[in-house]
């Protein structure tokens, strides 16, 4: 298995290195949502709509006079992104357990 992390350039050549992958048999550990709909495997990673929720709400407090800037705590995402891709497991022989069947995603 290969990790491929949120990354600018691995994400705008997902189909490459997903379309080489699969030639190798190798599942693709996705760092995000859109990484899987251009042919990895799975991923349990950020969902950038939820993050930039919490961060319209973040600055929707800043702008409201409830906080400041500074004063703020750093947050992280704690509402994680669930997926995986039903078509590239088929094709590299990997059966999805009926518990992540929920998750799964034809990927065409």
């Amino acid at each position: 298995m290969i990790y491929l992390p949120t990354d600018n350039i691995i994400s705008s050549s997902i189909a490459i290195v997903a379309e080489e992958a699969m030639k190798a048999g190798i599942p693709l550990s996705c760092g995000e949502e859109a990484q899987v709909k251009g042919g990895g495997t799975f991923t349990l990673g950020v969902s950038y709509f939820r993050l930039g929720e919490q961060t319209g709400q973040m600055a929707a407090r800043i702008l409201k006079g409830e906080t400041k800037v500074g004063e703020m705590p750093i947050q992280s995402q704690t509402d994680f992104e669930f997926l995986i891709n039903k078509t590239a497991c088929e094709a590299l022989g990997l059966t999805i357990p009926e518990v992540l069947a929920a998750f799964a995603v034809d990927v065409k």
